[in-house]
């Protein structure tokens, strides 16, 4: 996965959502498993309604993606909600990249057809 860049007071870090990140994600939230922080993240689908809890998990999101990918963040949580919901290009990269996310987490449960007719299996 490629991941974006999130400018936040001035600095660039680089975000990613992949495996490593729902799992920091389902520690944070007490949440046993992957589906469980999907279904969650799916909530967050609409920022322009979201309220301010939804808007902090946005945040937890985007900073434990920016751990994903190697980063180190110290600051407010609100800087980061800030910089994800008021610069309209973070706004729809954020939202491109977790979109992409879920498809690859898709493309991932589904499984391979078998190439071996069953009917041919030694018994």
């Amino acid at each position: 996965m490629k991941g974006f860049s999130v400018h936040i007071n001035g600095e660039k870090y680089p975000v990613v959502f992949n495996y490593k990140t729902f799992k920091l994600l389902g520690r944070l939230w007490g949440l046993p498993g992957i589906n469980d922080v999907m279904q969650k993240i799916a909530a967050l689908s609409d920022m322009q309604k979201a309220s301010f809890d939804q808007l902090d998990q946005c945040g937890e999101l985007v900073l434990m993606g920016i751990e994903a990918a190697g980063g180190d963040f110290e600051g407010d949580l609100d800087d980061v909600v800030s910089a994800i919901m008021f610069d309209p290009e973070s706004r729809d990269k954020f939202m491109q990249e977790l979109t992409e996310s879920f498809a690859q987490d898709d493309k991932k449960k589904q499984t391979p057809k078998s190439k071996v007719n069953p009917a041919s299996r030694k018994k």
